[in-house]
């Protein structure tokens, strides 16, 4: 039995893990799953949950501890039949670190996956370490298309080549609970809910609830269903706190986190599901997943990260507060998706469809290594913390010579100043004589 090893540095309120935990539970391919991390497995949510679906959460390494990583090596099969995944979030890691692992597996015959959940550009120095991270992978899974699109954007800028194909596989939509909620509020309901932020739209969705009521739905109401973490989103929520105290009628605030299955109910409940987003993100949206998941007309902004690989299953509304008034008026009026295109949409992100191809995946690679007699072409008592160690000393002695080059470059400066300087008198000697 093939062992499957799933690092991430993350936690439940993030997304990735309950994403993760949904697919896994409707998987059928016999392998042995583990999650290693570095956080308290209490992140990761109730221990009996993931008991439950038969995946246990270690805590293998501590963050900032990254000598500790190898001891992912003890959950890997002696015989290479293991495949290491990552769940992948370009902004979490010192993925330097992670590359001789990579390295390592790659000598022992273990396949390596990354599943990207976000790419955008990042610093110079993160950008090396993703390049090497990348390069020693087997495969590189992302969402949607505009993902597909924008790996390839990232690998032509930066140089980067894979091992492997990118494969498309997207998140997977939470279970749906059993029957589906009637809407029960007598009046236009637009439900939206998630992280908070000003970078959601709040104040333009907001606005075009208010337009809607003064031309033909004087009762329409805005639902908000969020959580703040962050100082900004705490600020959201008091904005939309104090809007909910002052127009009782049109505002609603539901703070918190919330579970699928509650709002999945209010997704069934609502008239329309609206998501706003301004920041051209490269990721998966779980929030517009789910809301396509439930059934509902959704209808949300036109950027890639909410529209990618939805298709015709959701409206699509401009910038502005006037575009979020025709948009709305125009779902509440019966022109928005067809309950056809939406469930069709809908199918690609059920648990099982989500654990087939990762399945496949497994299997293709597994089958690779054994087509090709893999064998180990590194001693299996190999030192990864001397392989960690010569890599930070690298890193150290590239960001010595960095430094001095800088140095170097600030006495070029400070000489070329001193030389125009001369010049400029010398200029002013001259003619100064000739006069």
């Amino acid at each position: 039995m093939a062992t499957v090893v799933h690092v991430g540095p993350w936690g439940i309120k993030c997304g990735v893990a309950k994403h993760l935990s949904y697919w896994l539970a409707a998987r059928s391919d016999g392998c042995e799953h583990r999650i290693c991390t570095d956080v308290p497995p209490a992140w990761y949510g109730k221990t009996s949950d993931w008991e439950e679906i038969g995946v246990p959460v270690t805590r293998v390494w501590e963050r900032g501890r990254e000598d500790a990583l190898p001891k992912i090596e003890d959950f890997l099969d002696s015989d290479g039949a293991a495949i290491v995944h990552l769940q992948y979030d370009a902004h979490l890691w010192p993925w330097v670190m992670l590359a001789p692992f990579f390295n390592w597996c790659r000598g022992e015959g273990i396949k390596t996956i990354a599943t990207a959940h976000v790419l955008f550009d990042l610093t110079e120095d993160a950008t090396r370490a993703n390049c090497a991270m990348l390069e020693g992978i087997d495969r590189l899974v992302v969402g949607t298309p505009h993902m597909v699109r924008a790996f390839a954007d990232y690998a032509a800028k930066f140089h980067i080549t894979l091992r492997g194909p990118v494969e498309m596989i997207p998140l997977a939509a939470p279970p749906l609970p059993p029957g589906r909620a009637e809407k029960a509020a007598p009046y236009p309901c637009v439900f939206t809910f998630g992280l908070l932020g000003g970078h959601k739209g709040h104040a333009d969705m907001l606005e075009g609830v208010r337009q809607l009521r003064s031309s033909g739905y004087p009762d329409a109401r805005y639902v908000v269903a969020g959580a703040a973490i962050t100082g900004e989103q705490r600020q959201t929520l008091e904005v939309l706190q104090d809007q909910a105290r002052r127009w009782p009628g049109m505002v609603e605030v539901r703070e918190g986190f919330h579970d699928e299955a509650v709002l999945y109910r209010w997704c069934q409940e609502a008239d329309v599901v609206a998501l706003g987003h301004k920041l051209p993100y490269s990721s998966s949206s779980g929030t517009a997943i789910l809301a396509v998941a439930s059934g509902s007309p959704v209808a949300v902004s036109d950027m890639p990260m909410l529209t990618s690989g939805l298709e015709d299953a959701v409206a699509r509304v401009g910038m502005g507060p006037e575009d979020w008034a025709h948009t709305l008026a125009a779902v509440l009026n019966g022109h928005g998706p067809t309950p056809e295109a939406r469930a069709s949409v809908a199918e690609r992100f059920l648990p099982t469809a989500v654990a087939a191809q990762y399945e496949a995946l497994y299997a293709s690679l597994l089958d690779e290594a054994h087509d090709r007699h893999v064998k180990p072409t590194t001693p299996t008592s190999v030192d990864i913390n001397a392989m960690l160690a010569e890599a930070r000393e690298a890193s150290q002695e590239a960001n010595e010579f960095f430094d001095r080059g800088q140095q170097a470059q600030a006495r070029a400066r400070h000489l070329i100043d001193q030389a125009e300087t001369a010049m400029k008198a010398h200029r002013a000697d001259v003619l100064g004589e000739g006069k």
